[in-house]
């Protein structure tokens, strides 16, 4: 096995579990609305800025190095506006994603939001980045939503999949204005106002007004020991984060973004296992609900492929 589908699979497993800790968090109430958790999600990027201190460590790979501070220059108003558009997407996306694992099994909404995003990834750059769909794009698509509606038409609450659409949608836009703001500049600038722009963006969502009042007056609810989960939660998905970059830069990306569906696996794994189910509160199925989460995420697993390779 090449070095970067290792790293693609371990990245999936992480993001599993990444996952069903924010659905802990959630139905536990260790923090009391998503808005609020969106918020620290969003916050917590800023750690990832310290990297910037650790260019003058060698990477053991041709062509790839730490961002350095050195390389970093003002923004145009270009970067500036992909920046943005990346980080409120992202919020937003993380902000609806969190609202539907309130009211459904991690392993019901992920694959949902995931199908959505692909489909709406690829879609919208075809639309901005001038790309080519792929030859299997109309049957990828058609077996991603035979899948999510396998998912939804028995489990989900109209709400909860008005907010999985909703996510999977903002995941797509900030995807391909990612794409966007890495043509406009180099990586080290694009890794910087990226983050920033994430940052900005959960403040302002904080702020904004809300049927029950805004959310930044629910923050200091929070306990330190919810804030201690938070930030090691962020580090596994940062390591996830990190070790799918690799596997980008040195592997197929197809084949990487196929490789996507592994987290569904996972996630299926996880909630027929009852031992698990009892230290997360989260994933309790009768065994006829079981054998369909397994069917609909075998089919949308199959629909990854089918789109990305």
């Amino acid at each position: 096995m090449g070095s970067w589908i290792l790293f693609t699979v371990v990245a999936q497993f992480l993001n599993a579990v990444v996952s069903l800790v924010d659905k802990y968090i959630l139905t536990s109430k260790r923090v009391t609305r998503p808005i609020v958790y969106a918020f620290y999600v969003g916050t917590f990027s800023i750690f990832s800025l310290a990297i910037f201190l650790f260019s003058w460590v060698p990477v053991p790979y041709d062509g790839l190095q730490i961002p350095s501070i050195s390389n970093l220059s003002w923004p145009t108003l270009g970067i500036v506006s992909y920046s943005m558009i990346a980080g409120f997407g992202f919020i937003i996306a993380l902000a609806t994603l969190f609202s539907a694992f309130m009211k459904a099994d991690a392993s019901d909404v992920v694959p949902v939001v995931g199908s959505v995003s692909a489909i709406s990834t690829l879609f919208f750059s075809f639309l901005f980045l001038e790309t080519s769909l792929t030859h299997n794009f109309i049957l990828g698509f058609v077996i991603l939503v035979v899948g999510t509606m396998v998912v939804s038409l028995f489990r989900f609450h109209w709400k909860t999949m008005l907010f999985s659409v909703i996510s999977g949608l903002s995941f797509g836009i900030h995807y391909v204005a990612v794409k966007k703001l890495f043509i406009a500049t180099h990586f080290d600038n694009a890794y910087l106002w990226l983050n920033l722009g994430i940052v900005l963006a959960s403040f302002v969502l904080l702020f904004l007004p809300h049927k029950n009042g805004p959310a930044h007056h629910e923050v200091k609810k929070t306990k330190f020991s919810s804030y201690i989960l938070i930030f090691f939660k962020q580090i596994i998905a940062s390591v996830s984060a990190f070790l799918l970059l690799k596997a980008i830069e040195f592997g197929d990306v197809s084949i990487v973004q196929a490789l996507g569906g592994l987290q569904f696996v996972f996630l299926i794994i996880f909630a027929i296992c009852n031992q698990y189910d009892k230290v997360f509160y989260c994933e309790n199925c009768t065994p006829l609900q079981k054998f369909q989460k397994i069917i609909a995420i075998v089919i949308i697993t199959v629909g990854f492929i089918v789109l990305f390779i």
